[in-house]
């Protein structure tokens, strides 16, 4: 996209009630980016970028990938990258990092299980694990390694930086969801977040961003019951999160571990045993330990 093209389109959408999100467009930067109207910047390679190119190099290459390499070197206190800083607090701009992806593309060497698979990885089937076995960016020699993976360690001090001055961050992936949604709430924990605040990122404070904190994003009467039960503690280890045992959405109640047998893959942990099932529409005040959806549906109790 034209750089000059974002400012109009972003009037026009915020004069349509609409908010502005999206990459940073090729021989564009944050910074202009914000003052022309974005409201969120998504993902962090395309931040970070604009500390780390030479004028007039072209993100529609894979550059906008292997110039990441050059964050090793990166200074976090420099004026550019403290600027973009100062502008992202003063104009409220949030950011989808999907770091998950960065460390896939960065640290993924053939025949090796990246840390963020380790948990789940041999539960798939042989050809997924395969292809979660390869390289996805060229590795020439051991310079070019160690440059990756010390620029993806810049990423995680990034992340801690946006994290300490109060910019919110939104996790996504870019990759496929569920597993790789895990591992970035776990790379925010990496990054200094408290396993709850890495969770709050991803429920409540979501929510209040799209402006659904009414409905979801917190499990109290009147919400829909839009809810998973796990085999842990969250807050005390944020892996406990791969182990889902039930997922509530709505009326419907999910097993994941009959799903997961569907598709070839090995459970995770066993369902919980329902104990007792209330009708539908039953009055739920009943029993203290009774859980219930807006819509009616009601249980008694779990194990």
């Amino acid at each position: 996209m034209n750089p000059d093209w974002v400012k109009p389109i972003a009037d026009e959408a915020h004069h349509l009630g609409m908010t502005v999100t999206g990459h940073i467009p090729a021989f564009d930067t944050p910074d202009r980016a914000i003052h022309d109207g974005y409201d969120e910047i998504t993902h962090v390679n395309q931040l970070m970028l604009g500390w780390l190119l030479k004028p007039g190099e072209d993100t529609r290459t894979p550059l906008r990938l292997t110039a990441m390499a050059r964050a090793a070197t990166l200074d976090l206190a420099s004026t550019p990258v403290q600027n973009t800083l100062s502008l992202m607090k003063a104009h409220h701009i949030a950011h989808d990092p999907t770091a998950v992806i960065l460390e896939r593309l960065m640290l993924s060497r053939a025949g090796t299980v990246q840390p963020g698979d380790v948990d789940y990885l041999d539960h798939m089937p042989i050809a997924y694990q395969r292809y979660r076995r390869r390289t996805f960016v060229a590795i020439n020699n051991s310079s070019e390694d160690d440059a990756y993976r010390a620029a993806f360690l810049k990423v995680i001090d990034t992340l801690k930086m946006l994290h300490d001055n109060g910019i919110r961050l939104l996790p996504g992936t870019d990759d496929t969801t569920g597993f790789t949604l895990h591992r970035e709430l776990e790379l925010y924990t990496k990054a200094g977040l408290t396993a709850a605040e890495a969770l709050r990122a991803a429920t409540l404070s979501t929510e209040q961003y799209f402006g659904h904190a009414d409905e979801l994003g917190t499990i109290e009467r009147g919400k829909i019951a839009d809810f998973f039960l796990i085999a842990g503690d969250p807050t005390k280890d944020i892996r406990a999160i791969k182990l889902p045992r039930l997922v509530s959405k709505g009326e419907a109640i999910y097993f994941p571990s009959e799903i997961y047998q569907a598709l070839s893959i090995q459970p995770f942990a066993s369902p919980p045993t329902i104990r007792a099932a209330a009708t539908k529409n039953q009055d739920s005040t009943a029993q203290g330990r009774t859980g219930h959806g807006r819509s009616g549906f009601a249980w008694e109790g779990l194990d």
